[in-house]
């Protein structure tokens, strides 16, 4: 019920953002690549410990409209699938701590549907359309999974794949919000971006690895392409 819900959810807001992104002045596609890591360290409750977290890539695919106020400002939101995550490291012993230590990487790979909501300034032109943007997004955890990559003192590996779920009590808290920042340099309808999120809400709600108190942080660079709408003339 729960998931037909947030279907719904999705479903409605693309609707009115497609419908919002029509009347713009500007309508824009992009993708890009994200380096992709939590604040803090990670807490294993299963087999204790404290392990800090590394970076791991993923991507982003963006439906983007922007609204001009002005010259130099203007409003940018959209629909963004955004690949977020985190990997780290443990040490964990066999079943019953019978037997040698092995070590396991863990790699959580969580997708979710972002909606950004920015402003964007467009500074003094030198060379090329040059500007900044920053403001806030709202996300709904989509889909995700963890690969656990075991190593064992024979040097034998094994990989286990895990389904993650969202909502409370599971895995990882479906909603996120936080706060990004950025730049770009256009080239005509081409343009580059490069911008830093860092999120708001802890995302971990799992009873057996426990609520580390970590939040979604996110380097992204970004190649898009700007249709412009011509206005008409009175």
């Amino acid at each position: 019920m729960k998931s037909k819900k947030v279907r719904y959810l999705i479903f409605s807001i693309s609707l009115l953002l497609l419908s919002s992104s029509l009347h713009g002045q500007h309508f824009a596609i992009k993708a890009g690549l994200n380096a992709a890591n939590v604040t803090g360290d990670m807490v294993d409750n299963q087999w204790g410990g404290s392990f800090p977290t590394n970076y791991l890539t993923s991507f982003q695919l963006e439906a983007a409209a922007e609204y001009p106020l002005n010259h130099r400002f203007s409003i940018q939101s959209g629909l963004k699938y955004n690949g977020k995550g985190h990997s780290h490291y443990s040490q964990a012993t066999t079943q019953f701590n019978v037997g040698p230590y092995y070590v396991s990487e863990v790699g959580a790979r969580l997708y979710y549907l972002d909606i950004p909501l920015t402003l964007k300034i467009h500074l003094p032109k030198v060379g090329c359309e040059t500007y900044v943007f920053g403001g806030g997004y709202f996300g709904l955890g989509l889909h995700g999974e963890r690969v656990f990559t075991n190593t064992f003192p024979n040097r034998k590996t094994e990989v286990i794949e895990r389904t993650v779920k969202f909502g409370a009590g599971k895995n990882y808290n479906r909603i996120d919000f936080g706060g990004l920042a950025g730049v770009g340099m256009q080239f005509g309808a081409l343009f580059f971006e490069i911008s830093y999120t860092l999120g708001l809400t802890d995302l971990s709600t799992d009873e057996i690895f426990g609520s580390f108190d970590n939040k979604n942080r996110q380097l992204s660079l970004s190649l898009g392409y700007r249709f412009f709408k011509k206005l008409q003339k009175k």
